[in-house]
């Protein structure tokens, strides 16, 4: 479960977001992948692949695209 431990531990804070996000992250100079499953609000579970490569974004930021993204899925009826 995401915001509990692992690399999501401090990721995924938001009661929705905890409850409804399970993932794998994965980091190497200037990629991000973030893979697993999502629950949306209307209960669709959703299989999520995202990759990201050779970024000019700090790893910081490629995160925060992540999860925001991750933010917008899971609220979709």
């Amino acid at each position: 479960m995401s915001g509990v431990n692992g690399t999501l531990q401090r990721r995924f804070t938001s009661f929705d977001a905890k409850a409804n996000i399970q993932a794998k992250t994965g980091t190497l100079n200037g990629v991000s992948a973030l893979a697993g499953y999502l629950t949306t609000r209307s209960k669709r579970e959703l299989i999520i692949t995202i990759m990201i490569n050779q970024a000019m974004e700090n790893a910081a930021g490629l995160k925060r695209f992540e999860n925001e993204l991750c933010y917008f899925l899971v609220n979709q009826a």
